[in-house]
C-alpha cells in the first residue's frame, strides 16, 4: 500500500491534540504527517517538546522553504497576495513536490483551505481526516465518533467543522463524497 503524505497545519494540529487523534494518527502506516518549519517552529512554538517528540519518533517530518529556490518564490507571492505566512509556506512547500507526492492540506481554517484550493492543492479539514482514518482501518467508526463526542454537544465546541449536524449524518455525507479522494475507495 503506497503512503499518503497529509500536512497538517497548526489549528488541525491543535484540535488533534486536544481530541486526542495524533495516537491514532501517529499509528496508522498508511498516513505520513509532515508540517513545514514556520508552522512547527514558529506557530507551534509553545508546544516544542511535543512537536519534537513527534518528529523523533517518527510521526512527523518537518520541512523548511528555503531562500532562493522555487518554493520560496510561492510562498512570497502567496504572502504578498494576504496568504498567511504560515498557509502560505505550507501551500508553496506542497506545490513544490512531485506530483505523486504531494500531501493534503489539512486544516480547520475555512479561509486557508480556499487559499489552498485555489492553488491547486488538495485540501480536508479534520473530520475528513477522520474520515480517511476509519477507511484505512486505523480507527473504528465508533471511535471516531467518541473522539468527536464535544462536536454534538455544542455548536461552538473547538475544531467543530462547518455543517456539521451530527455524527451520523456528517460522517455519511463525507464519506460518500470525500475530500481526500487518496481515501475515497473504502466502504467505511
Amino acid at each position: 500500500m503506497v503512503t499518503q503524505r497529509i500536512l497538517l497545519d497548526s489549528d488541525a494540529f491543535l484540535c488533534m491534540r486536544k481530541l486526542a487523534i495524533l495516537d491514532p494518527l501517529c499509528r496508522t502506516h498508511s498516513l505520513f504527517v509532515v508540517m513545514t518549519s514556520y508552522i512547527a517552529r514558529h506557530e507551534l512554538k509553545d508546544l516544542s517538546k511535543e512537536v519534537s517528540a513527534l518528529e523523533t519518533n517518527g510521526c512527523l517530518s518537518i520541512h523548511s522553504v528555503f531562500v532562493r529556490t522555487p518554493e520560496h518564490s510561492e510562498f512570497k507571492r502567496l504572502s504578498n497576495n494576504g496568504i498567511h505566512k504560515g498557509e502560505a509556506e505550507a501551500i508553496a512547500w506542497i506545490n513544490g513536490q512531485p506530483q505523486d507526492q504531494k500531501p493534503a492540506f489539512i486544516s480547520n481554517d475555512r479561509g486557508a483551505r480556499t487559499a489552498a484550493k485555489e492553488n491547486r492543492v488538495e485540501t480536508g479539514d479534520v473530520l475528513d481526516l477522520l474520515v480517511c482514518l476509519v477507511q484505512l482501518g486505523s480507527l473504528t467508526k465508533g471511535e471516531a465518533e467518541q473522539l468527536t463526542i464535544s462536536w454534538g454537544e455544542h455548536p461552538n465546541a473547538f475544531c467543530r467543522p462547518t455543517h456539521y449536524m451530527d455524527f451520523h449524518t456528517t460522517f455519511r455525507t463525507r464519506n460518500v463524497n470525500p475530500e481526500l479522494k487518496h481515501c475515497a475507495n473504502s466502504d467505511a
